[in-house]
């Protein structure tokens, strides 16, 4: 069984404004996204998540996977220019693991999607054995988003701990000795847009 996992993570301050090139503080927290993989004895690939709610699928090593809970499997394996999952790997049944980025159904704004497509793309280097780069996965979670955000939480989940990140560039931070930070969530999601 391989697996990979990310951090989630939070800005501390300059969510919106890192998008016109002010400096961001983000801080890498203990919830984590795990994606794992295990043969498929069935001969198919099998593609199911908990936390974010998919329907559990199955394709064939032909094909590429269209489910919502293989989101990132396609974008990745298409970025590659790999037509199909057969030449990925031989089958195998891939399961995501988000729910520590949920409260009763509610996504708790902790950046899933950028933790889902650094673990999926970890654990493809894995199964590829291609080298993992961050510019890579940084293109990749933008070409998904439609080539809209900074990085920031990419980096962050990449980096992990605290990073300054400033025009696409991120450095190791420092929390000032005595400073204290507690996470609060308004029981309400809101979408980034």
């Amino acid at each position: 069984m391989s697996s990979a996992s990310a951090p989630g993570k939070i800005v501390l301050w300059g969510e919106y404004a890192v998008l016109a090139g002010a400096p961001a503080a983000v801080m890498a927290v203990n919830s984590r996204v795990s994606v794992s993989a295990r043969p498929s004895p069935a001969g198919l690939w099998h593609f199911s998540s908990y936390g974010f709610q998919g329907e559990p699928s199955a394709v064939s090593a032909e094909h590429l996977p269209k489910g919502t809970n293989s989101t990132f499997f396609q974008v990745i394996l298409d970025h590659w220019q790999m037509p199909s999952l057969a030449h990925c790997s031989t089958p195998l049944r891939i399961t995501t693991d988000s729910s520590d980025f949920y409260y009763r159904h509610h996504k708790l704004g902790l950046g899933s999607s950028a933790a889902v497509c650094t673990a999926t793309y970890r654990l493809l280097c894995q199964i590829t054995g291609r080298r993992q780069s961050l510019p890579e996965v940084l293109a990749i979670h933008k070409k998904w988003q439609g080539g809209k955000g900074s990085g920031l939480d990419v980096a962050s989940v990449w980096h992990g701990g605290l990073i300054h990140f400033q025009q696409g560039q991120a450095t190791p931070a420092i929390m000032p000795p005595g400073l204290h930070w507690q996470v609060i969530w308004s029981g309400t999601s809101a979408k980034t847009t």
